[in-house]
């Protein structure tokens, strides 16, 4: 089986400044490795928040093998994986506003995508 993938974020930030830096920080191997992906400012929201968006995986493609009972997968800059079934994509949000950094990690917990091993 093949699945298609296009991985993003959406999330609203008090506007306290403009950001040094804003984006998403993840993971595919539960933190051995990260990854960064910068977000966008998308608009102005009523209250004074701001929405960004920012693209953790502009593409990618898994794979699974049923007489080998393993996935593969795949992203749009060759970066290749195989694991035994279905694993989470971790991430948590990141804001840098005046030198101090802000995180969302949902309460300790990462946020999570999942990618189905069928």
């Amino acid at each position: 089986d093949r699945h298609d993938f296009h991985f993003w974020v959406d999330f609203a930030v008090a506007n306290v400044g403009t950001p040094e830096a804003i984006g998403v920080m993840w993971t595919d191997d539960n933190w051995n490795t990260w990854h960064t992906s910068a977000a966008k400012r998308k608009a102005d929201q009523p209250n004074g928040d701001q929405q960004w968006t920012a693209d953790v995986l502009q593409c990618c493609r898994s794979e699974f093998d049923h007489e080998r009972g393993a996935l593969r997968w795949r992203d749009a800059m060759g970066f290749e994986r195989k694991t035994d079934g279905a694993y989470a994509i971790k991430y948590a949000v990141f804001y840098q506003v005046r030198g101090t950094w802000y995180w969302d990690n949902n309460q300790g917990h990462d946020y999570a995508m999942m990618i189905p091993g069928r």
